[in-house]
Formats: structure tokens, sequence, C-alpha cells
């Protein structure tokens, strides 16, 4: 047996740019005037199948279904995010909550959705850690580095510390093409089991560059429905205006906020050394626990 997946278009040429350039489908070779129909055949590699595009009869294309679906399986995440990149723009909300745990999924020009699922569609718990502070010695930060070593097995962590890389956020600029780093950033969110967040508190509230990053969330919808949670790094007593507008800002996006949340594992600056690596190992083993919670909760929501 030999398949071939067929899809028909109003518009070829821009089909076929999508799949060849964006998704990166060899393009294998076409017709055209076969019976008032041109095509164009790309190759699925791998599979030993090929995705004919065509165009012309006397019928229009109809419009998909948000369950019409083409998913695409990579064995190297690499190959996903250099999807992304190409994209340059953020992946969209499948109808499927499935697909919204376990990948990332896009809209071609016609509107059909492209599912792209990494080896972490296994049911790889993925962690986004996002910290709050840009300080080089922030204690915010070298909580979330740590927790890349301390996650439990079976957990996959990416860490976005790049809150300088953003660009003020404009309200008339969100929109597509997006700037490069919200597009890193929104695909990072969609791509995430959960959200974790460990931010300082500054004049009583969210630091400016952390609100900052948190506006270029509002217009996309990939925090909707995401499971979401936050550590607390501050002395006893501190870091409460923080926290009370972070879960004003996800409940108003719409995210899960996760029962793990608000974990507080105190940070003292003397536990990070000059290479901004938490040492200590009594603070080290209590974030363990913290996260060994946070990810429980995440695997048992998905």
């Amino acid at each position: 047996m030999r398949v071939r997946v067929a899809r028909h278009t109003d518009d070829l040429p821009r089909l076929v740019a999508f799949y060849r350039d964006r998704i990166g489908l060899p393009e294998l070779g076409g017709f055209t005037g076969h019976d008032g129909y041109d095509g164009v055949f790309l190759d699925l590699p791998g599979t030993g199948a090929h995705l004919e595009l065509t165009t012309g009869g006397d019928h229009a294309a109809g419009d998909p279904h948000p369950e019409d679906l083409l998913v695409l399986y990579f064995d190297d995440q690499a190959a996903i995010d250099a999807i992304t990149a190409r994209m340059g723009e953020a992946p969209v909300r499948p109808a499927n909550p499935y697909w919204e745990c376990h990948a990332l999924t896009f809209a071609d020009p016609d509107g059909h959705h492209v599912v792209l699922v990494g080896p972490d569609g296994d049911g790889t718990t993925r962690l986004l850690l996002v910290t709050g502070s840009t300080r080089r010695a922030s204690t915010n930060s070298a909580a979330l580095r740590a927790a890349q070593e301390l996650v439990p097995p079976g957990t996959e962590t990416v860490l976005h510390e790049q809150l300088g890389e953003l660009p003020q956020f404009d309200p008339d600029a969100d929109h597509d093409p997006l700037p490069p780093a919200v597009v890193e950033l929104r695909a990072a969110i969609a791509a995430a089991t959960a959200v974790v967040f460990c931010t300082p508190e500054y004049a009583g509230t969210l630091p400016g560059s952390f609100k900052n990053l948190l506006d270029w969330t509002v217009g996309g919808a990939e925090l909707y429905g995401k499971r979401a949670a936050w550590i607390n790094v501050a002395s006893p007593g501190r870091g409460g205006g923080a926290e009370e507008t972070l879960a004003t800002v996800l409940g108003y996006v719409g995210a899960e906020v996760m029962a793990a949340s608000g974990a507080r594992v105190t940070v003292p600056r003397d536990a990070v050394d000059a290479t901004g690596t938490l040492v200590d190992e009594g603070v080290r083993a209590e974030l363990a626990g913290v996260l060994a919670a946070i990810v429980a909760e995440a695997r048992g929501a998905a």
C-alpha cells in the first residue's frame, strides 16, 4: 500500500510556499492542465507518503473543519524550533485540548491546522521557566537555573531570561508579523505543559520589565487554559504585592493557576555564588520538593 494525502486549494502558489518554505517539505514535482487541474507534490520525509496540493476544476475549496488536521511527528525538537522561527508568527490554539498540551499548531493560508509533535509528545512534562528579573545576580533567576537541574525525571525545561530583548509593549504593534522576541516567547508558552514564574517585587508590585512580558501575552491565546504557577524566593513577609498582581494578570488571560502556586523557597543572597549559581544544598533540596509538587500537578491535569 502507498499513501497520498490530497488537498484542494484556491491559491496553489501560496499554499505550496507555506508547506515547502516554512514547514520544509521538499517539492517533488507537479502537473499542469491535467483535466483542468494543476497540482504540486510535496514529500513527507520518512513516511513513504507525499502531500498533493491541487487547484482547478469547477468547484472552490471549502472552509476547513477545526479538526481537519495534518499531524507531523518529529524526532528532534530542534526541527520544530526551526519551523517556528521560519513561521514568523505565533501558534494558534487547536480545537482539541490534547494538542494544546502536547504539540504546536499553526494555520496554513487556507485555515487548515498543521500540528507539529516533538519528541516530548510522548508524555514528557515540559516546563517553561520565566524569570521576572533582569539583575545579573538575581536570586529569582538563580532559582530557575537550579530548577533545570532539580526537576523530576521525565521533565524537560526551557528557561526564558530574555526580558531585556522584548520591545516595549505597544497595542498597535500586537499583530502579525510580531517582533521575533515576542514570537519566540509565545511559541515557548504554547509548547509548555506548564509555565513557572519566579519574580521579585519592585515598588510593591511586579517589575516593569516583567509586566511588559506579561502584556505581550495578552493578545495571544497561548496562556489561555495553560497551567501556570509561581515560586516566591523572597524573605518571609515580602513579595505579596508581586504575587497579587501576577495572579490578577494570569486570571485575566485565562491561565489555569495551579494549586502549587505561591510556594515560598527563601533564597538568601549568600546562597548564590559569583557565577549566579544556587549553591546552598538546603535551599536546593527545598526547591526540588516544590518542583516535584508542580510537576506532579501538571502531569495529573494533563
